[in-house]
């Protein structure tokens, strides 16, 4: 960034009145600089993520904030904003971009952190479910499905039954509601 630097100082350091072409030429100056930052940044962003313990902590962390943003639009009732644009958002919160957070996810996961995210939204449903005093309507609503029907349709497509079926099957009123089955 030093030459884009020394040019820009140059070019604003005239005593005499600026020309149309003089303005030209700084804005030229500053963008070139601006450009040099960005390359600069992006360089050693690739720097920080080539070295294996980075990108699993940033991995790592980027894993918790989905699992976090999850349970808590749950205990807000509040998942309608549990969309795609969590995993944009999450990115964003990260300074890496949605596509190398997805590479990265991946590379370490085996799995996209979409995939993630609706593993996670998965073992919310099973955990509710449990639940026999929550009718399904109320933990299609928790999870962000806007009916009762989308949520049956993709939670029978990742379990091969029904909420209902899996309420029934697995649902103990004894039970505390937090134990894993061997479906987890």
């Amino acid at each position: 960034i030093e030459p884009a630097l020394v040019q820009l100082s140059n070019l604003t350091q005239c005593s005499k009145p600026l020309t149309l072409r003089d303005r030209l030429k700084i804005h030229e100056a500053a963008f070139q600089l601006l450009a040099d930052l960005s390359e600069f940044i992006v360089s050693e962003k690739e720097k920080e993520l080539s070295h294996p313990s980075k990108t699993h902590e940033l991995t790592r962390r980027i894993a918790d904030s989905i699992e976090q943003t999850v349970t808590w639009s749950v205990l807000q009732n509040s998942a309608k904003d549990v969309s795609r644009s969590v995993i944009r958002n999450i990115a964003h919160q990260f300074g890496v971009s949605e596509s190398t957070c997805y590479r990265l996810f991946q590379q370490v996961y085996g799995i996209s952190p979409r995939q993630y995210l609706s593993d996670i939204i998965l073992r919310e449903a099973k955990h509710l479910l449990k639940n026999k005093e929550l009718p399904v309507q109320e933990i299609s609503n928790l999870l962000g499905y806007r009916d009762t029907v989308c949520f049956s349709r993709q939670f029978k497509r990742w379990t091969g039954m029904s909420p209902t079926a899996f309420r029934e099957r697995f649902a103990d009123p004894k039970s505390d509601f937090r134990q894993e089955t061997d479906l987890y």
